[in-house]
């Protein structure tokens, strides 16, 4: 399991660096300005009810209309984002391990991707929650899925370190990226589905070829093992975030 979550955000651009100033900045003296209301909700627009455990992940289709959800009670369901109705849930898994920790909605919004603390992904008919497919990356637990912009292929990241490129039509492995030393925690294609960001516990974020697995770039500079990537909508910059310094790494 995770015992934290992104605690500093950094922002880097393709070039490789922290988006920075150079050059000595004059001093200037704050003026102080009210600071205004900031509105406080403690009711919930819906409550959606269902899993029996603590909830892991949760993603939205892309037309707005469902939310998915995937729990440590072995089980993803449906959601109408509207009414809250439950519109169908998978059996649990006889080891609660498998459909609990990473899921991702296809772009064209036709299937959902789950992975847990096994090596084995399955793919879910997001109209019924039917198992369509299920692959074995064979290398330890999932932590990040992510679609490929085209709904084609299928990326996974691995408590090994590696991330793989599966054809999810076809079943077949294309690519294995073996840039890490420590457990790939997130990953996220560019917007035009070239590259992709893979964020690990080895403290860097690294930039690959989706086609090949040939490197790009790497950040470094971190303090702590990297949880969160994502690409800006133009494909030149990267968001991301780190955990808490001096924080140990559990994993079952």
């Amino acid at each position: 399991m995770r015992v934290t979550r992104a605690s500093k955000l950094v922002v880097t651009t393709l070039c490789g660096a922290a988006s920075s100033t150079a050059g000595p900045q004059p001093t200037r003296t704050p003026t102080a300005t009210p600071t205004p209301p900031v509105p406080t909700l403690d009711t919930a627009l819906l409550k959606y009810t269902g899993h029996t455990q603590a909830v892991i992940g949760v993603v939205w289709s892309a037309d707005g209309k469902h939310i998915a959800s995937c729990s440590d009670d072995g089980t993803v369901q449906l959601w109408d984002a509207t009414s809250g109705q439950q519109l169908w849930s998978t059996p649990a898994q006889p080891t609660q391990n498998d459909f609990k920790f990473a899921l991702a909605w296809s772009p064209d919004g036709k299937r959902l991707a789950v992975g847990g603390f096994t090596s084995k992904i399955a793919i879910l008919d997001a109209a019924t929650g039917a198992v369509l497919a299920t692959y074995d990356s064979g290398s330890g637990f999932t932590q990040g899925l992510a679609w490929s912009p085209d709904s084609k292929l299928i990326a996974f990241g691995a408590h090994n370190g590696t991330v793989q490129v599966w054809d999810a039509t076809a079943g077949t492995k294309l690519v294995t990226y073996t840039g890490h030393t420590a457990d790939v925690e997130r990953i996220a294609w560019s917007p035009d589905g070239s590259k992709i960001a893979s964020a690990s516990h080895d403290r860097t974020v690294q930039v690959w070829t989706a086609a090949t697995g040939n490197p790009v770039l790497t950040y470094k500079g971190y303090a702590a093992p990297v949880w969160e990537v994502t690409w800006s909508p133009d494909g030149t910059k990267i968001a991301s975030g780190q955990g808490l310094p001096g924080r140990t790494i559990l994993s079952a």
